[in-house]
């Protein structure tokens, strides 16, 4: 069959033994057996796992998560995907990629990776300003000597 050719690893290792072991199996028998191998089983709950995944590093990371997640539960609208994917963003992102009210999942996805870099940028353009007004509080270093004064008067 065409399909080994595009197999490597253990689903072509699958295959061979499939096709020794029942020679004479359909198209829709080797996609049926394929499919109990390697797919889900009926205990994983993918619809459950996308509705509670969150953002815990970037937005490209969870959009690829969210991605591989949502392949895998059928008949899902895109205005519910939507909502789930925006509900999983990190605060900062969610209400920013709310207040735009995208209406599909790429400008979703652009708006969220947009807002990501904004922050970035807003972070990075603070933290000179924290330096400039100096630490709150003190501490010595004991590996530091201290400035001793001369009085010339």
């Amino acid at each position: 069959m065409v399909a080994a050719l595009n197999m490597e690893g253990d689903a072509l290792d699958w295959y061979q033994w499939y096709i020794d072991y029942k020679p004479e199996a359909t198209w829709d028998d080797m996609v049926e057996a394929m499919d109990a191998r390697f797919g889900p089983t009926r205990s994983e709950n993918y619809a459950g796992r996308l509705s509670k995944l969150c953002q815990d590093s970037t937005v490209l990371d969870y959009q690829k998560e969210f991605q591989v997640l949502s392949n895998k539960v059928k008949g899902l609208s895109e205005s519910y995907l939507i909502e789930v994917f925006i509900s999983g963003l990190k605060d900062e992102l969610r209400v920013g990629v709310q207040k735009m009210k995208p209406v599909t999942l790429p400008e979703v996805f652009n708006l969220a990776r947009l807002l990501e870099e904004a922050e970035a940028i807003r972070l990075q353009l603070m933290r000179p300003s924290m330096l400039l007004s100096g630490p709150t509080t003190t501490t010595k270093d004991p590996s530091i000597p201290p400035i001793k004064r001369i009085n010339t008067s």
